[in-house]
């Protein structure tokens, strides 16, 4: 039985930590043991509390020795055999804890900005997490900006894609009640998108695009599915342009999937992404997807097949694709079904939770994997 410290050091919801919760749920029982290191009150709490041993942290967002010392003797009293972390803090403490305590650690990035960043200590941290723990990236993009931003060597750095539970999102259940809860008219076209409201989801690129589709498609309607700060800029923005009776700010929902299936078109307009979750659960809903090709999103969608990709920050090209698709809607339903093979045949969770336990096994008995 192989032990495995779990650190993460926010609270959810989001990719990351959606991730993370599939992880702990997921991994073989028989062979794994877990202890999540998480933030006390937080989602991933709710979501991991009589799954597994839980130890909270909170993490200084500065590089504080004593909280290596800590996490090192944490690790001692808990006989961790490996530290798998994700993220920028966790990933730099949890390494160098790690090698203090003599046990392997992997250390999981799931974007970009926080890693090439400006400043130099930033890059020498990630430096020493490559060179004394195994990093893996969620996609090869994000493997590859490392090597080129941060100064990484590329077979120091593997990729594991996030994985989804496909099953969660093909059921053919009525939405009726869904349609009737949302006031959405029978048959009218739906847009959607799933994100936290955050700026590097490019949201406002979103509602432009959406705009100029509703002057195509007078009947169409949108939704956000997602919670943040941005919420009441962009409600101001919508009202601008004339979208508030036509578009539904969700908040966190936690039948996302039933919501994705409801779309007539899934929609991201991110500025940077790492391996988009989102864009996953849209193609397992069988959903046609238009989406920036920012981050691994061109290694999850194929062009033409799947849906369409477009450049960052271009509201037409976004509204043109997603015209296109509400005007044709035997292309739409054979992207959808493509898509659904797709995310089943290399996004799965049991591929990810496959390519991690392997890797867990690697290094711990190991000590060390093949690249």
């Amino acid at each position: 039985m192989i032990r495995i410290a779990h650190l993460f050091d926010t609270s959810g919801p989001g990719g990351a930590e959606t991730v993370l919760v599939s992880l702990v749920r997921g991994l073989d029982p028989k062979r794994f043991d877990s202890v999540a290191c998480i933030r006390e009150n937080s989602w991933m709490h709710r979501q991991l509390e009589q799954k597994c041993v839980l130890s909270f942290l909170t993490v200084p967002r500065t590089y504080d020795v004593r909280f290596v010392a800590g996490l090192r003797k944490l690790i001692k009293q808990l006989h961790i055999d490996l530290v798998h972390s994700h993220e920028f803090f966790m990933n730099f403490y949890g390494t160098a804890a790690a090698a203090a305590a003599g046990i392997p650690s992997i250390a999981t990035v799931h974007g970009q900005t926080p890693y090439a960043a400006e400043k130099l200590r930033r890059r020498l941290a990630c430096r020493l997490v490559a060179s004394r723990g195994c990093m893996v990236a969620v996609s090869n993009q994000v493997a590859a900006r490392f090597h080129n931003e941060v100064g990484i060597s590329r077979d120091r750095i593997r990729t594991i894609y996030n994985g989804i539970d496909i099953d969660v999102y093909g059921d053919n259940e009525r939405l009726d009640d869904l349609r009737h809860e949302l006031n959405l008219p029978a048959g009218t076209p739906l847009v959607g998108m799933v994100g936290n409201l955050y700026p590097v989801k490019g949201y406002p690129f979103f509602l432009e695009a959406m705009s100029l589709v509703k002057q195509k498609f007078p009947l169409a309607n949108f939704i956000i599915c997602g919670r943040g700060k941005l919420q009441a800029e962009l409600e101001m923005q919508a009202r601008h342009l004339n979208l508030s009776g036509s578009l539904k700010f969700l908040g966190f929902r936690p039948d996302v999937p039933r919501l994705l299936r409801l779309m007539d078109v899934f929609v991201l307009s991110s500025l940077s992404e790492g391996l988009s979750l989102s864009i996953l659960e849209a193609m397992a809903a069988a959903r046609p997807v238009v989406v920036t090709d920012v981050g691994g999103n061109h290694e999850i969608v194929v062009e033409g097949e799947t849906g369409f990709l477009v450049q960052p920050r271009n509201a037409k090209a976004l509204a043109e694709k997603v015209c296109y698709l509400l005007g044709n809607d035997s292309v739409a339903r054979r992207m959808g079904e493509n898509g659904r093979t797709r995310a089943a045949a290399v996004f799965s969770r049991e591929i990810m939770l496959r390519n991690y336990e392997h890797l867990y096994e690697a290094l711990v008995h190991n000590g060390r994997v093949k690249q």
